[in-house]
């Protein structure tokens, strides 16, 4: 296992997720290149609530997925980029 993600399943050990849902969104994390996983151990490990939140949208746009709901699936996007700004302010 990679570093980050190893420091990546480190912070989702200490969430508040499930453990079914720990599991999962590790998979999900487990596909990415070390180097792209820099920013999320950052957030991460500033803020452990960024993983409730992102695994919230992973399982929203999962969801909206198997419905094939175009609109649902930009409304999801929409949100998502409102928060990402709001983030880059902090």
């Amino acid at each position: 296992m990679n570093n980050n993600l190893n420091k990546i399943k480190k912070c989702i050990l200490e969430s508040k997720l499930t453990m079914v849902d720990q599991e999962e969104f590790l998979e999900l994390l487990s596909k990415a290149k070390d180097d792209d996983l820099e920013d999320i151990v950052a957030l991460f490990e500033s803020d452990p609530e960024y993983i409730l939140i992102m695994h919230n949208v992973y399982r929203a746009k999962r969801a909206v997925l198997k419905r094939r709901d175009k609109k649902a699936w930009a409304d999801i996007l929409l949100s998502e980029y409102q928060s990402l700004k709001e983030i880059e302010k902090e």
